[in-house]
């Protein structure tokens, strides 16, 4: 992407994401530029053969229904001691700053974690309430 391009998205988006008063922007796709520190919402699973210390955070992404639900996800990396203790698939904010890291399968959204707290899922997940 050319570097014009790329400024005029990281522009739009921080008007579109403006800081909150913790110093975070809210995201609730990934548009952000590595290095922002930003906030985001969704359910943490664990991420495979990963250490402890690196989960996925998903969201869903719905075009028409519940059928057609994709998940979004990013990696979250805690510190040693910040893994919150929540069962997989729990609601949870994490704040920190997001990079974009090659690591032998082109770029991916990580967020190096310095907060985490439960909480409740979004009323546009009420679909899945029950499951």
């Amino acid at each position: 992407m050319p570097i014009g391009q790329r400024a005029r998205i990281g522009f739009q988006a921080a008007q579109r994401f403006p800081l909150r008063p913790d110093g975070y922007r809210r995201l609730d796709l990934v548009v952000a530029d590595a290095g922002d520190a930003v906030a985001v919402e969704g359910r943490l699973v664990p991420d495979g053969d990963a250490p402890p210390t690196q989960q996925r955070l998903y969201r869903l992404f719905i075009t028409c229904c519940a059928a057609d639900s994709r998940p979004i996800p990013i990696i979250a990396r805690f510190r040693d001691d910040g893994v919150p203790p929540v069962e997989p698939n729990s609601w949870i904010r994490l704040s920190g700053v997001i990079t974009y890291p090659d690591e032998g399968r082109g770029p991916e959204p990580v967020l190096k974690v310095d907060f985490a707290e439960v909480t409740e899922p979004p009323i546009e997940e009420s679909f899945m309430r029950g499951f």
